[in-house]
Formats: structure tokens, C-alpha cells, sequence
């Protein structure tokens, strides 16, 4: 019943379907409280309320579903806090609370979700910092925390702990320290997207991060030099959007900044210490529609290869920059 206009609550009486196995209700407009009587279901292994008006918590009657395997709540107008519970549904492999109001930490008992492959707690008003243990969930695909209040460091084993992580999106909470090296091995990652933290130290070597399209790691406080980051993203050859700006990051651009993906569109370099001129090699990325790359101190000329970028609608070198055109 997804993608409709349904409204009201959903029915108690859900609960004499003994034998359902499956709920999708997402994208709906039901309001009220969760169905309490969904304990009477025990066969359920996919139960979907993403994207509704419920109002509540999590009601203890989840705790008896031991048989769900994806749990999506994302997108309604829950609060209170994430019930500890959570972590005894051990067949779990996705679970979706973002966007729900939740408050205070997040339970340690979700170390016990040895299955899972998504985890999506974003958008919340979570507190402290990550449970040590969700990082050892080996199965995890998509690690999703981003638009919290969450703090600490990140593991400096993550990349072996989370072999298989695809996604990591922790932007816009305050996490510190240095993004551990231990990532350059993960070979399947293809979104990093950690941008306005404290994260300080120099950017990790991304070359063998090959399957990687997005890097975000704006508003921090990264150094090191540019060409060297530039460098290694070479053969990133999926690379589609890199955000680098308002950090400490310093250098020359190098004429291998030519040689990165032919798919990149979106590449903001803006609010660091760059110095140098920009290399005719740009002219290759025929794909960009946004270049950003003010308040740096470029000089020079800009490079006539500037017009082979067809596709560019933003194109902002001014701002403490000395460039002229050519």
C-alpha cells in the first residue's frame, strides 16, 4: 500500500493477520501510534512505516516481531529515545530510524545486530558518542549518523572492521581527531561524505578507494597538500562529486588534476590556502558543472581550456584570488 494518500491511524486490527509476513506502508500520510497489536503477527520479517505522520515511541510490542529482518520507521514524527530492544531482533539486516525526533544515545545492545547491512539513525537529536561495538558489525554496507550531536573519534581500525562499508555519512555532528588511514583499504566504499565536523590531520591516501563517487570533507579542519590529495584520487574513475573546501589544505593544483573522472561535476576547492595557478589540464573535465575555488591565493592567468567545459553553471575563482583571463 506504498505511495498513496492514506490518512488516519493504522488499524489495531492489523493485528488478527496472524499469518502476514509483510507490511509496506511507506509514503503514506497514516498518523497516530504505532499498532500495538502488531505483537500478534508473529511471522513478520518486513515491516515498513517509512515516511508518514506517526506520532509516539517504538512501542515494547516490536520487541516480540523476532522474526523482522528489515525494520524502516525513517521519517515520522516519533521521539523519545531508541528502546535498548532494538538490539535483541538479531535477524535485523536494515534498519531505518532517521529523521524521527529520537533523543539521547544510541543503545550499545544494537552491537548485537550481527546481520545488519543498513543502519540509518540520521537526522535525530542523538547525543554521545558511537557504541565501540557498532563498529565491529561486520555485515555493514550503509552506516548512516549523519545531523546529529554525536562526538569522538572515529575507530583507526574502521577499514578493516567494516570490510564491506559502502556508505559512510556521519556530516554535521562534532566528531574530531583524524580520519583513520585504515579507510584507504576499503575497496568497495563509494560515499564518505564528513563534512562539517572538527576532523583534523591530513587526508587519507584514497588510491586504492577505486569504486569511490562522492567525497565530502568540507568544514574541517584537514591539511596537507593538495596535489598529493589530487593525486590519488586518479583512479577513482566513478569520481562524480568532490567538495575539499573550508579546510587548511595547501599547495599548488597539479596538472593531474586533468586525469580525474571523466563523470566528476561538482568539485568545490574554495576557503583553503591554495596557491599556484590553475592548470590547463582542467580543461579535461568535461563533465563539471560547478567549479568553486575563491578565497584561496591563486594567481595567474585562467587557462583558455576553461571553455571546453561545457556543461559549467557555476564558476567562482574571485574572491582573494589574483587571477586574470586569458
Amino acid at each position: 500500500m506504498r505511495n498513496n494518500t492514506f490518512t488516519g491511524p493504522i488499524p489495531q486490527e492489523i493485528g488478527r493477520l496472524i499469518r502476514l509476513q509483510l507490511i509496506e506502508f511507506s509514503n503514506n500520510s497514516f498518523g497516530g501510534g504505532i499498532p500495538t497489536n502488531l505483537s500478534q503477527c508473529p511471522n513478520l520479517y518486513y515491516l515498513n512505516l517509512i515516511d508518514n505522520d506517526l506520532t509516539g515511541g517504538i512501542v515494547p510490542e516490536i520487541a516480540s516481531l523476532v522474526n523482522l529482518q528489515a525494520l524502516g520507521l525513517s521519517i515520522n514524527m516519533l521521539a523519545g529515545t531508541i528502546p535498548p530492544f532494538i538490539g535483541n531482533l538479531t535477524d535485523l539486516s536494515r534498519l531505518s530510524l532517521g529523521s524521527c525526533h529520537f533523543k539521547g544515545k544510541i543503545p550499545e545492545s544494537l552491537a548485537k545486530l550481527g546481520r545488519l547491512q543498513l543502519l540509518v539513525l540520521s537526522e535525530n537529536d542523538l547525543t554521545g558518542s558511537i557504541p565501540s561495538g557498532l563498529y565491529n558489525l561486520s555485515s555493514v554496507e550503509i552506516f548512516e549518523l549523519n545531523s546529529n550531536r554525536l562526538h569522538g573519534d572515529i575507530p583507526s581500525n574502521i577499514g578493516y572492521t567494516l570490510p564491506k562499508l559502502r556508505h559512510l555519512y556521519l556530516s554535521f555532528n562534532n566528531f574530531s581527531g583524524a580520519l583513520p588511514a585504515s579507510l584507504s583499504n576499503s575497496s568497495l566504499i563509494e560515499h564518505i561524505e564528513i563534512d562539517a565536523n572538527s576532523f583534523t590531520g591530513n587526508m587519507i591516501d584514497l588510491t586504492r578507494c577505486s569504486a569511490l563517487k562522492m567525497l565530502m570533507v568540507e568544514d574541517n579542519r584537514f591539511n596537507g597538500d593538495i596535489g598529493t590529495i589530487m593525486s590519488s584520487l586518479t583512479n577513482c574513475t566513478n569520481l562524480a562529486a568532490l567538495m575539499l573546501n573550508e579546510n587548511h589544505f595547501t599547495g599548488s593544483l597539479p596538472d593531474s588534476m586533468g586525469n580525474l573522472s571523466n563523470h566528476l561535476w561538482y568539485l568545490r576547492l574554495d576557503n583553503n590556502q591554495l596557491s599556484g595557478s590553475i592548470p590547463s589540464s582542467i580543461g579535461n573535465l568535461v563533465g563539471l558543472t560547478t567549479l568553486v575555488a575563491d578565497t584561496n591565493n591563486l594567481k595567474g592567468q585562467i587557462p583558455s581550456s576553461i571553455g571546453k567545459l561545457h556543461f559549467i553553471g557555476q564558476l567562482d575563482f574571485v574572491e582573494h584570488s589574483f587571477l586574470s583571463i586569458k
